[in-house]
């Protein structure tokens, strides 16, 4: 199998890269370490095209199957999280660089979530992405969902995958898992309208990490508490956004929960989060 030396084609070409999905003897025969390099570069593109039915579907083909040894599994995880990719540009929003952050958290969730049921990356790696999503998820600024002509983004949803599968790697202990689940409800509170399903990637994300054992019910407990409406200080916008973001997911996780196990302690909890948020509810009535 090869997996070094120069790529026989252009990587940003539509037509070759949709011969290498075409063609699997073709693929086999490109060496996939610079390939997956390759590939986690176009994720930058503007073109939803090259970059999500191309190169983001031919990186998933590589990371699933064995054509990426460990070594190469851990140079991509680097990549992916490094200053050219995860970090770049971070804090700006309303551009195209977007993409290169929300696709590259996208590949440490895909290539973490391969790796949890045969870990081959070293820990240290893994710790270290759990780490750089952490910090991308408090700077980053640019929440947009869809958007038009270029197609996803996505920052909150691809996030929150990330998150779900870094706490579910055995890796990661029960410290780690808790921060990874304090940065879900942090993205459960940006002061931006979440209305592309955000709500429910998050709360499959925290569903799956209340699920785990690794986080202890009290903390869960407490965490759940965590959840109120902005002081009254805050910008009435942000406050509002801030709170309708937090209700959604909370009954996003509700129902998650429902549909899993109807018997769940856990309901109760939520719904008692749910009710702190609830302006339009029976305690808002007047008396009759």
């Amino acid at each position: 199998m090869s997996t070094g030396g120069p790529l026989p084609g252009p990587a940003q070409d539509a037509h070759w890269l949709q011969c290498l999905l075409d063609d699997e003897a073709r693929l086999v025969a490109v060496p996939a370490g610079p390939l997956a390099l390759a590939l986690l570069d176009n994720l930058s593109s503007p073109d939803p095209h090259l970059r999500d039915t191309l190169s983001l579907t031919l990186l998933d083909r590589l990371i699933e199957c064995a054509r990426l040894g460990p070594a190469e599994r851990e140079c991509l995880l680097a990549a992916a999280i490094d200053e050219r990719h995860l970090f770049w540009a971070l804090g700006q929003a309303g551009d195209d660089s977007v993409f290169s952050r929300t696709f590259s958290v996208l590949v440490v969730g895909a290539l973490i979530e391969h790796d949890r049921e045969d870990p081959q990356l070293a820990p240290a790696a893994v710790e270290s992405a759990a780490a750089a999503v952490q910090a991308y998820a408090r700077r980053e600024r640019d929440w947009r969902g869809y958007i038009a002509g270029k197609g996803w983004a996505h920052a909150v949803a691809h996030t929150a995958d990330a998150l779900g599968s870094l706490a579910a790697h055995p890796a990661v202990p029960a410290p780690g898992a808790l921060r990874l689940l304090q940065c879900l409800a942090d993205l459960a509170r940006v002061p931006f309208a979440l209305g592309f399903l955000e709500d429910d990637r998050l709360a499959l994300a925290a569903w799956r990490i209340m699920r785990l054992g690794k986080v202890p019910n009290r903390t869960l407990s407490d965490w759940l508490a965590g959840f109120d409406i902005p002081p009254e200080a805050t910008d009435v916008e942000a406050g509002t956004l801030m709170s309708s973001n937090q209700e959604h997911f909370l009954r996003s996780l509700y129902f998650r929960w429902v549909r899993a196990d109807a018997s769940s302690l856990w309901l109760e909890a939520i719904l008692a989060a749910i009710d702190r948020f609830d302006r339009y509810g029976a305690a808002a009535l007047p008396a009759e």
